[in-house]
């Protein structure tokens, strides 16, 4: 075979893998139809959305997240605005507290290649969090060292091994070493399905949980007020710096066990309001 055969080869082999690659970016073949964004305070909740990143499904993980979703519509926005939506409610509620620290919100993002929505959506939360002058980390689900040891388990990653819980979450009968053997696609499916399944217990609520929802804003207003009011162009400025120092130094503790660490920072802040 001659050098000219071979390079005409080699470049035919390349151009396959190039436009494999542009391909299988484009065009969405490991997640499918679906995105799936998970928002964790205290309150935790889950989006799905279309390949426009439009939220199509909005699912409470517990009964804090079904209580802040009460007369709210997240259906048709952009995810990266719904989670910052999602993260001001816990901010009016209180479970990010303006006036404390160690604050903390987990994101798990499962996008089609190429999309970059982890981006998106993490620098539309940290620049609500500097705009208002809020300390609070923001902990991405593939750096949470917990998670990883789970996932570890069933040789997945942190990602998927989130998707295996939100499938447990929704089918019971099932379990996690079952999940492991589906691809992310397949699990998003069934994600899907679970969502639709259970929509009319999600936009159903009582008037004990109404009013519960409604107790924590009012009670919140007149402090939530009084920082706003502090706020100008020049104090947001002077806060950046402060906030990147703040989420340097404590970003570690919660990236060890997020969910360990957000309980012990809840128990504190109950502690310290008791006394």
């Amino acid at each position: 075979m001659g050098k000219i055969s071979q390079i005409l080869i080699v470049v035919f082999v390349v151009a396959i893998f190039v436009g494999s690659a542009i391909w299988f970016g484009f065009s969405g073949v490991v997640n499918g139809e679906y995105n799936y964004v998970k928002v964790e305070v205290n309150p935790k909740v889950e989006f799905l959305t279309d390949k426009n990143d439009k939220i199509i499904s909005v699912f409470p993980v517990n009964a804090e997240a079904k209580e802040l979703l009460i007369n709210e519509n997240f259906i048709g926005q952009n995810v990266k605005d719904g989670a910052k939506k999602f993260v001001e409610l816990c901010v009016l509620s209180n479970y990010i507290d303006v006036e404390k620290e160690n604050n903390a919100v987990k994101l798990t993002i499962v996008s089609d290649l190429m999309q970059n929505l982890d981006v998106k959506i993490y620098s539309e939360i940290k620049k609500y969090f500097i705009n208002n002058e809020i300390k609070s980390v923001i902990v991405e689900n593939k750096d949470d060292l917990e998670i990883f040891k789970q996932a570890k388990k069933y040789g997945v990653s942190n990602n998927k091994f989130v998707l295996m819980q939100s499938v447990c979450n929704l089918y019971p009968d099932t379990t996690l070493e079952e999940n492991s053997k589906l691809s992310e696609k397949e699990l998003l499916k069934k994600i899907k399905t679970g969502f639709d399944t259970l929509e009319n217990n999600v936009l159903t609520f009582t008037d004990e949980e109404l009013n519960n929802k409604t107790k924590l804003l009012k009670l919140n207003k007149a402090k939530i007020n009084h920082h706003n009011e502090n706020i100008t162009n020049k104090s947001i400025s002077e806060f950046v710096k402060a906030y990147n120092e703040y989420e340097k130094e404590h970003k570690s503790n919660f990236e060890k066990n997020f969910n360990s660490q957000y309980k012990n920072w809840e128990e504190n802040k109950s502690n310290l309001m008791v006394s």
